[in-house]
């Protein structure tokens, strides 16, 4: 007998439908549920990570685009398979993705190009400048920038201090050889100074002895403005001093400052052309002035070459207490010889007294 109840498990007996069970009492029947053996699933269900159709669209986990994403599990990118993903290339699904991993447990990979690289990697030699387990630091370290660890390199903090520097004079191992400046042979010449040997320990150096270096050698001395380092009462900051043949403070003049004395020559008598009158002056000293005068008492006057003992010859006119500037030279010897004058009989006079002579200082 039906019952006319509408119920699906009574059926309908005015209709002739069959009973329709909901076995799993989950409110749908039989012919509505696709597992009427499970309550947890019917149409209204929520599709879930567990390899069923949970809502019966015959659409299961992934393939469901109504999949309940916080059942899926994170899965990372492991593009060099070593076993570690990347952190930002990330998926969520319930089966891992094609080149996907589950996170592992060392961490996520810091470059997923290089299978040696990863979280647990062995760090190779300082010279490396990746870091190979992806701790955030590396053996290699190069504050400086310049292109050497630092544990190759002799001062990481200045890049101008590498083994590829030049070695300059600065106090520096620029080039990390252990030899700093001179030590170093192949210091760069041009940034050496010039130092002067200083043989008499005057504190001026000979020019003529030159010599590069970073530091100031023994004996040696940056001036080079002695002009007689075998004598250390000779340079520049020395005193002048008077009737001698030595340039004392090497100015190139002798005698400066120094009261001009006359050498009376004699003289006295008559001179004829072609005679000679030699006079010394006893040693060697820097003469300027040459004084002659003749025939004061009938203006008689004569062409005379002066000889020095340099080597040197000069030609003046003698005339009555006439004083003649020569080029100044240092002699200790000369000669006046007369070379034409006195008139018609080519005979002069000096004068009575002082009648030729030197000025030197």
């Amino acid at each position: 007998m039906w019952v006319e109840t509408g119920n699906l498990e009574t059926g309908n007996p005015e209709t002739g439908v069959p009973p329709d069970p909901d076995e799993d009492q989950d409110g749908f029947a039989a012919s509505e549920d696709c597992d009427d053996t499970n309550d947890a699933i019917h149409p209204d269900a929520i599709e879930i990570c567990n390899e069923l159709d949970d809502d019966c669209d015959d659409l299961v986990d992934d393939d469901d685009p109504d999949l309940d994403l916080s059942t899926t599990t994170a899965w990372y990118f492991d593009g060099d398979f070593d076993g570690y993903g990347l952190e930002d290339e990330v998926a969520l699904s319930c089966q891992a993705p094609e080149g996907y991993i589950r996170e592992n447990p060392g961490g996520f990979d810091c470059d997923d190009a290089d299978a040696s690289t990863h979280p647990g990697a062995e760090e190779p030699d300082c010279t490396d400048p990746i870091d190979h387990n992806c701790d955030g630091s590396v053996a290699y370290a190069d504050a400086d920038e310049d292109g050497f660890a630092a544990c190759v390199e002799c001062d990481d903090d200045n890049p101008d201090v590498n083994p590829d520097a030049a070695e300059v004079c600065n106090g520096f191992d620029d080039d990390c050889d252990e030899l700093v400046d001179d030590e170093d042979g192949d210091v760069d010449r041009s940034t050496m100074s010039t130092w002067y040997a200083d043989e008499d320990g005057d504190g001026f150096g000979d020019e003529s002895s030159p010599s590069l270096a970073c530091d100031e050698p023994a004996g040696h001395i940056g001036s080079d403005q002695d002009c007689d380092d075998d004598d250390f009462d000779v340079n520049p900051d020395a005193t002048e001093l008077c009737q001698n043949d030595i340039d004392e403070n090497c100015d190139g003049v002798y005698s400066e400052g120094c009261t001009s004395i006359f050498l009376d020559c004699g003289g006295d008598g008559a001179m004829d052309v072609g005679e000679t009158f030699h006079c010394t002056i006893g040693s060697t000293v820097p003469v300027d002035l040459i004084y002659i005068s003749v025939g004061c008492n009938d203006g008689e006057t004569g062409s005379f070459s002066i000889d020095f003992d340099d080597g040197s010859t000069e030609t003046v006119t003698g005339s009555c207490k006439g004083s003649h500037t020569i080029t100044s030279r240092l002699i200790n010897d000369l000669s006046i010889t007369m070379n034409s004058g006195g008139g018609s009989d080519e005979h002069i006079s000096f004068v009575s007294s002082g009648g030729w002579g030197v000025h030197y200082k």
